[in-house]
């Protein structure tokens, strides 16, 4: 690529690569394995793999592609690349969870031998340890670095490992029953399940493209603001959050004194501004709108030093979600 990448975009790619890898080894050898067993439930986790590859490699993509910076066309950069590929991996999810369902159905109704199962266990085993660690790592990171499609990798390979632990158990019972329906009935089972994750996965991509308003980090902003108010921050309102991937965009409403001069007031936009990258690191750009007091904001105003107060100050209005968001200036 042309341009230069940051060390948190590095080390995301990095660990995409090794999803990769590790998800087609694994692919390759659940394969092996269900042409050895002619187990459906193995195929249900030969499948999930199959996924697994391609979601990781539009994951690796997409990394790519949020990591560039912004341009005339993208003024705020390229990061909701990553909730078109969560979503895009939703939907595979999804498709997989059919078909298993289709598949285990249709063996129920048209049933097949299956042998060779302790091999197949052996496989199932091993790769439910592996997604298990992968899917940790994935979630710790997505969540570290702010990443939706790290963190619905981490989601979907954690489902995953769940559900070869859940196979494993399903195995085991064939192997002492010798109930041979017991392995379609798992795979329909874990279909259902799989569906059900793809829908989450599809839902919450939705949410960051429609950029439907995330109450947590909002919380967060206005604990923060609140805990650190200073008194010529008369008021704060209008907060608003879109997320462009890993990147977050915050839009201000800052009342300070009319008198202020401009040089003042980019002083105090400077010290929110360092204020807000202290807590969610570079990849955060603000909007801060500087507004001048009104005679109705004295009330509100703990300013000790005002010589232009109009009327008293009555009492200090706490911050919350509920009135930092609304559109308009705070009085009593």
């Amino acid at each position: 690529m042309s341009h230069s990448l940051t060390d948190t975009d590095r080390l995301k790619i990095k660990i995409q690569w090794i999803t990769l890898l590790v998800s087609l080894g694994l692919l390759i050898f659940k394969f092996i394995a269900y042409f050895v067993t002619n187990s459906n439930s193995i195929l249900s986790d030969a499948m999930e793999s199959i996924i697994n590859v391609t979601a990781s490699g539009f994951a690796l993509y997409s990394i790519y592609y949020a990591s560039r910076p912004s341009d005339f066309n993208h003024p705020y950069g390229h990061g909701k690349i990553e909730f078109v590929t969560s979503g895009i991996e939703g939907g595979l999810i999804l498709i997989t969870g059919v078909f298993l369902i289709y598949k285990g159905v249709y063996n129920i109704i048209f049933p097949q031998e299956i042998q060779e199962l302790g091999f197949g266990l052996v496989v199932v085993g091993i790769g439910a340890v592996v997604n298990l660690i992968l899917g940790i790592m994935l979630k710790s990171a997505g969540n570290k670095h702010r990443s939706p499609v790290l963190e619905s990798e981490g989601k979907h390979i954690l489902s995953d490992s769940y559900s070869s632990f859940g196979l494993l158990l399903g195995i085991g019972l064939i192997l002492i029953t010798d109930i041979q329906w017991l392995d379609n009935a798992v795979t329909v089972t874990f279909g259902i399940i799989i569906g059900v994750i793809g829908i989450g996965i599809i839902r919450k991509s939705l949410k960051g493209v429609l950029d439907e308003a995330d109450f947590g980090i909002l919380n967060d902003m206005v604990d923060l603001l609140e805990e650190n108010r200073k008194e010529e921050w008369i008021d704060i309102h209008n907060l608003r959050l879109i997320k462009y991937g890993s990147n977050f965009h915050f839009d201000i409403h800052l009342t300070i004194p009319y008198y202020y001069t401009m040089k003042q007031g980019e002083e105090i936009m400077r010290d929110l501004e360092t204020l807000i990258k202290e807590k969610y690191g570079e990849n955060v750009e603000n909007f801060i709108h500087i507004e001048a007091c009104l005679p109705n904001s004295c009330e509100l105003c703990s300013l000790s030093n005002c010589s232009k107060r109009s009327k008293p100050f009555q009492r200090k209005l706490t911050w919350t979600r509920e009135n930092v968001l609304v559109d308009s200036k705070h009085e009593l």
